[in-house]
């Protein structure tokens, strides 16, 4: 029984026996009145349930991106302000993008509602809560950190309704003249990272190939392109690796660096392998002299020198044996075949002996 119902019976007394029957008559009334405990939870007021941040536009209908202001790891505030200026001016010029202004997005993180997001700091699940708050399809959050003179940038895009990292990349900028500045080469350096960004797959520049040789066959990054010659191509922005081959010219081998909206010139000159001998005129038989072995190549076939003729070989062997032979036959010893000699020697004595000796 509910603690209500009990405050509304009549309090205890001691009447007297004539009064109880209607007392318990007013109990059971107040009893048959109070509503019983599962009556009492349906009729207690419902708590409202928990709502996801409604969306709040703080911009124009139909911006695509909006970009939260760059957090800063050992800059002051005025340099991050200057490098996030520069980076939404060169994101708006993206095409298909509709950039929200920053400073509708900072007067949103100064309010109640964006508070708690004013520092996410990279945290990717309040990056998509604020890009739920702000209503965009797409948010742009990133870093900007000191160095030396320049910066580096390292920037993201998040997806809210997916909630996922979409893409993410980095951007040193030397800072020539002074980081934050708008310089030439700080404003090239955040465009490019704008189209790496936002649009990787207009992140390309023109190249013409210029080959000297028909036929040629043309491999970018180790894919083949078709022989030359060929039209001009759009690739991909930064640096890639240029083969060219041909059975009689040696390979061309090269790395190719493709500026970002600029037109870049290859002109490749092969190299002739040596001229064709004689020994290789006899291998693949015989030919005329000025007859094109692959068109544009003409071939000219060098006798052999005398000294690899057969014939000089030849001489020069027999000329060598004869010599020799000759130097072993004048180096024998000469002497007379004998078979024994007799010494006769005169002495004093009146009977000189006699010295016989035998053999040579």
């Amino acid at each position: 029984m509910s603690s209500g119902c009990l405050s509304r019976l009549p309090p205890r007394r001691a009447p007297a026996l004539t009064s109880r029957v209607p007392a318990l008559i007013l109990a059971l009334a107040a009893l048959l009145a109070c509503p019983g405990p599962a009556e009492a939870r349906r009729r207690r007021p419902r708590a409202e349930p928990k709502r996801s941040p409604t969306p709040t536009q703080p911009h124009p209908t139909g911006v695509t991106h909006a970009l939260r202001p760059l957090e800063s790891i050992g800059m002051d505030k005025d340099r991050v302000d200057k490098v996030t200026a520069a980076l939404s001016r060169q994101l708006a010029t993206v095409p298909g993008v509709k950039l929200a202004p920053v400073k509708d997005v900072q007067r949103f993180l100064k309010s109640r509602d964006g508070a708690p997001y004013a520092h996410c700091e990279g945290d990717l699940p309040c990056l998509h809560k604020l890009g739920t708050m702000l209503g965009v399809p797409y948010l742009v959050a990133g870093d900007v950190s000191g160095l030396s003179k320049g910066y580096v940038l390292y920037l993201r895009l998040v997806d809210p309704a997916k909630q996922e990292l979409v893409r993410a990349i980095s951007v040193v900028h030397g800072g020539e003249e002074g980081a934050g500045a708008s310089s030439p080469s700080e404003a090239a350096s955040l465009r490019e990272a704008a189209y790496r960004l936002l649009a990787p797959e207009k992140f390309v520049g023109q190249v013409i190939f210029d080959i000297d040789v028909p036929g040629a066959q043309i491999f970018w990054n180790g894919q083949p392109l078709g022989a030359a010659p060929v039209a001009s191509r759009q690739m991909t922005a930064g640096t890639h690796a240029l083969r060219v081959t041909h059975p009689s010219y040696h390979d061309y081998l090269r790395f190719i660096e493709v500026g970002f909206d600029k037109t870049t010139a290859v002109k490749v000159s092969l190299k002739m392998y040596p001229i064709i001998s004689e020994e290789m005129k006899a291998k693949g038989g015989a030919r005329p002299v000025e007859e094109p072995i692959v068109p544009g190549q003409r071939v000219i076939y060098r006798p052999l020198p005398f000294y690899k003729k057969w014939w000089f070989v030849t001489v020069v062997g027999v000329a060598a044996l004869a010599a020799s032979l000759t130097t072993v036959a004048l180096a024998r010893p000469r002497h007379l075949e004998r078979d024994g000699s007799v010494t006769i020697e005169k002495t004093m004595s009146a009977q000189p002996p006699l010295l016989f000796r035998f053999g040579r």
